[in-house]
């Protein structure tokens, strides 16, 4: 058994855009039930967990995953954190999100909780981002950097995951003049083809 294991824990299996290169669609089908099924099933996935992460002195990772993880309510967050570091107070914890979803109350917990953030943006505007939409083809990149200026406000951990495509070929000093100017951390990684998109 690995000392220190990360697990990712999916909180759901629904989400609340429809990017093109998701490979996960299918499963996109209850937004609207997915906190209840946390709040239901709460017990058991503390328990699961435990059987994982034996060692209670050991500094575990859970990443909170999806779907879209922020489906879940900020009140249903603190009581599962609580529920995990009764048993292990050295559990960390990290987020990782399309941002859209994120309430100052979800900020509050996470901080408390020193829950790290990240957040998913494609590039520097809309047209970098334009894969990354909501079910009526709108595109997030203006949400998304509202809510990166709240997580600045509130001085939040954060940092960007950033899924670049063939479009950012020759943009290269845009890209980081935009992350230099907006002085964000993140991790670029490319899209590769599947059948959503070619």
């Amino acid at each position: 058994m690995k000392k220190n294991p990360t697990i990712i824990l999916r909180m759901t299996n629904s989400c609340n855009l429809n990017c093109s290169y998701c490979y996960d669609k299918s499963n996109h089908i209850n937004p609207q039930k997915e906190n209840l099924k946390i709040i239901n099933n709460m017990n058991n996935i503390v328990e699961n967990i435990k059987k994982i992460l034996i060692n209670k002195n050991c500094k575990d990772k859970i990443i909170f995953h999806g779907g879209e993880p922020l489906l879940i309510d900020a009140e249903t967050y603190e009581k599962l954190i609580l529920k995990l570091i009764e048993f292990n107070p050295n559990i960390k914890f990290s987020i990782q999100t399309n941002g859209t979803l994120l309430t100052k109350e979800h900020i509050n917990i996470f901080k408390k909780y020193n829950v790290s953030i990240g957040i998913s943006l494609d590039g520097y505007n809309e047209e970098m981002n334009k894969y990354r939409v909501y079910s009526n083809g709108k595109n997030t990149f203006n949400i998304v950097m509202k809510k990166i200026e709240l997580l600045k406000n509130e001085k939040a951990k954060f940092g960007l995951i950033m899924s670049l495509s063939k479009e950012i070929l020759g943009h290269e000093q845009e890209l980081y003049d935009f992350i230099a100017k907006n002085n964000l951390k993140c991790n670029i990684r490319p899209i590769f083809m599947n059948e959503n998109r070619k």
